[in-house]
């Protein structure tokens, strides 16, 4: 009977000795064994947060940052077929928003009124923003006369100032009409603010003046 009991008790000391020792082990630590310092607990791997990868500013500091992404595409990339021709639907590129055109409009007042007026337009906007050009011919002060302003469409509207030269000349011009076919307008002009104060048939054409 005691040696049963003698072998009871040892049984009973030995689990509570390993209960004592698991309710007593210290904080993770190295384990000798990974050579790389990666915190253990009795062997066990221990769960850590990875490293920061971006810095206060939000850059990507580790070393293979640029692993995690991928190539941007190449700013034509998709918009053209085989032969250079932009696919149907494909954005312009910036050239074609800055686009400029030219138009040549010749405005007649009877046998002695000749104006020749060089534009330059924005195609992409409609009516056409008249951007810049130059008015000649009989126009008191030619050939000095810029356009300043002004729009193309389905009315005419042209503004200029004189650069220079020209004594006893206007220092503007405003010429406005309505369309009408053959491609031309009919209206009116005006110099120094008025723009009713002569009546003119212009015809219109795009590309540069001859």
């Amino acid at each position: 009977m005691f040696p049963k009991l003698a072998r009871g008790l040892v049984v009973i000391m030995g689990m509570v000795m390993l209960l004592a020792i698991g309710l007593t082990a210290g904080p993770a630590r190295s384990d000798p064994a990974r050579g790389d310092g990666t915190p253990t607990i009795q062997g066990v791997l221990a769960a850590v947060e990875p490293q920061e990868r971006f810095d206060a500013q939000g850059k990507q500091q580790r070393e293979d940052a640029g692993k995690d992404k991928e190539a941007a595409p190449a700013a034509g990339e998709g918009q053209f077929d085989a032969q250079g021709k932009r696919r149907e639907g494909a954005a312009p590129d910036v050239g074609a928003r800055a686009a400029t055109s030219q138009a040549c409009l010749t405005l007649h007042n009877g046998p002695g009124t000749t104006f020749q007026i060089r534009v330059t337009f924005n195609p992409n906007t409609y009516p056409y923003a008249v951007t810049g050009g130059s008015i000649s011919g009989t126009i008191c002060g030619s050939p000095n006369w810029a356009v300043t302003g002004g729009s193309i469409g389905n009315s005419l509207v042209i503004n200029a100032r004189r650069t220079s030269g020209g004594a006893g000349c206007a220092n503007t011009v405003t010429i406005v009409g309505n369309f009408r076919n053959p491609p031309s307008y009919a209206g009116t002009y005006g110099f120094d603010g008025a723009s009713t104060s002569f009546p003119h048939s212009t015809l219109f054409s795009y590309g540069a003046c001859p």
